[in-house]
Parts: C-alpha cells; sequence; structure tokens
C-alpha cells in the first residue's frame, strides 16, 4: 500500500539522518527537522506513525535505535548492524585485548627479572 511504502521511505530516511550521528545520541526532533528540510521528504501523516513519538518507539522496539525519553523528550543513538563494521570493530577489540596481554606479559616479566636482581644484589 502507499502508506507502507511511505512509511518505509520515512523510515529510511530519518534513519539516514541518524546514522550520520554514529553511535551519537542526539535528540529525536533535530533530526526530524533535519529530515523535513529536504525538499523531497516523506509527511509523516502519510505514514504508519502519527507522531514522532510513535516512530521513536517503533525504532526502539525494532532493535534499529537504543531510545531514552528524558524531560527535553526522546533521544536516539543508532545501531550500527552493518557486518563489514561490526567485524571491523570486533577485530579492533580483539587487537586491544590482545597487546593488553601482551603489555601485561612484559611487565610480570620485567617484574621477575627486578625482584631477582634484587634477591642477587
Amino acid at each position: 500500500s502507499f502508506m507502507d511504502d511511505f512509511s518505509k521511505e520515512f523510515e529510511r530516511g530519518m534513519l539516514e539522518i541518524i546514522s550520520r550521528r554514529a553511535r551519537a545520541r542526539v535528540h529525536a526532533n533535530l533530526c526530524y527537522q533535519e529530515y523535513i528540510a529536504e525538499r523531497e521528504h516523506i509527511h509523516m501523516n502519510s505514514t504508519m506513525w502519527e507522531t514522532l513519538t510513535d516512530f521513536v518507539i517503533y525504532l526502539g522496539r525494532t532493535g534499529k535505535c537504543e531510545v531514552d525519553q528524558t524531560e527535553k523528550g526522546w533521544f536516539v543513538t543508532y545501531i550500527d548492524r552493518d557486518p563489514t563494521r561490526v567485524a571491523a570493530a570486533e577485530a579492533k577489540r580483539t587487537r586491544e585485548a590482545s597487546e593488553r596481554d601482551a603489555e601485561g606479559r612484559r611487565i610480570r616479566e620485567l617484574e621477575r627479572i627486578a625482584k631477582r636482581a634484587r634477591a642477587e644484589g
């Protein structure tokens, strides 16, 4: 249906704007203001969401964004599920853990040498 198509297009456009913020927590209304500033945007009243709050809750429920509400309104944080970026982030975590382990071994070896030197000294 038209509403489904418009809803998908609206979601795609909003997620594009939210994802540009990387993993930053951003006020949902700021993203919406940026979205409606584009000349070719889909009006929210032609989507299945009646309000921005409904849309934000949908993003949280479907796992596309982390969402939270404060006295200042709704905030969204994009969850990047791109397999390439997820794999790169995992590789970076593994590499950093390996480097920490190697550094720990070097420190323990130096402590052992120092202790032996003190004992022999």
